[in-house]
């Protein structure tokens, strides 16, 4: 018989043990990039063993934010076009993009530089873009900040910089006026729902859930940032973007009597198969 010490040692050590155990099976499938005699680049894991035959172009490794931790991201070329790809060699977005930036900072970013059809926007560490791709320019998001231009003119975005700001006595009625796209929000959302098409990599997994867009709107009704908040994947946050940017204008507003004021407005988009 054993004593109630010599059960419990025996329990921690067999925890320990399937502990060690599950931790050499996380490291095994962590994907190590690796070149063949023609040039091009696949995956391996840490025992040596070939995910697959080499098949791209290019794989360069990255550090980025993920949450609470920082994880490794893979920018791998394949032909002309760029993709992110994890840390165990699996695939996060298409290969639709024409560069994807390997950051120029000092500390690791939360976001990544990405550019396609001449405009820049931002992905995130499950590949999703965060910041669509609607600049002329950018840079990287360094800090929790970057710079972007839009319309011939650079803006920062990220953090909020607090300035101190000498009050005016000044007297005038203010008008509020909400953000609303023209024709009003029950004629937008029919557009959404007539010219959403359903992704089919969503629709064949069977992916349903709403995606949630924030727009940042200018007093003239012009769009200066469109940021997905949280999404279902599949490519159903770049559906939702899409319908966004070709969806009716946005009517000119006025904010706290000011009319060059931007206005933020969370646009929630239903995915649901029929």
């Amino acid at each position: 018989m054993l004593n109630v010490k010599s059960q419990v040692v025996i329990r921690f050590a067999g925890a320990l043990g399937l502990w060690m155990s599950c931790l050499n099976i996380v490291q095994a499938q962590q994907a190590i990039p690796y070149q063949n005699k023609e040039g091009k680049w696949g995956y391996k894991t840490k025992s040596g063993k070939k995910k697959g035959s080499p098949i791209y172009k290019r794989i360069q490794a990255i550090v980025v934010e993920a949450k609470d931790k920082l994880s490794t991201l893979f920018i791998v070329q394949k032909r002309n076009k760029y993709a992110l790809f994890n840390s165990n060699g699996e695939q996060l977005s298409q290969f639709s993009y024409d560069t994807i930036y390997p950051p120029n900072c000092e500390k690791p970013v939360k976001l990544v530089l990405a550019k396609r059809n001449r405009k820049y926007g931002y992905l995130d560490y499950k590949g999703i873009e965060r910041l669509a791709l609607i600049y002329d320019g950018a840079e990287s998001f360094c800090k929790g900040v970057t710079r972007v231009q839009q319309g011939g003119q650079w803006t920062s975005i990220g953090k909020v910089v607090k300035k101190k700001i000498k009050e005016k006595k000044e007297v005038f009625t203010v008008v509020e006026d909400k953000p609303e796209p023209r024709g009003g929000m029950r004629r937008f959302y029919r557009y959404i729902r007539d010219s959403l098409r359903y992704p089919p990599e969503a629709k064949r997994l069977k992916a349903e859930g709403k995606v949630f867009v924030m727009i940042a709107v200018a007093g003239d009704g012009t769009l200066k940032n469109v940021e997905v908040l949280r999404g279902i994947g599949n490519g159903c946050e770049l559906e939702a973007v899409r319908l966004i940017m070709n969806g009716p204008k946005w009517q000119p507003f006025v904010a706290r009597g000011n009319r060059k004021r931007i206005q933020r407005v969370v646009i929630p988009i239903t995915f649901k198969l029929k």
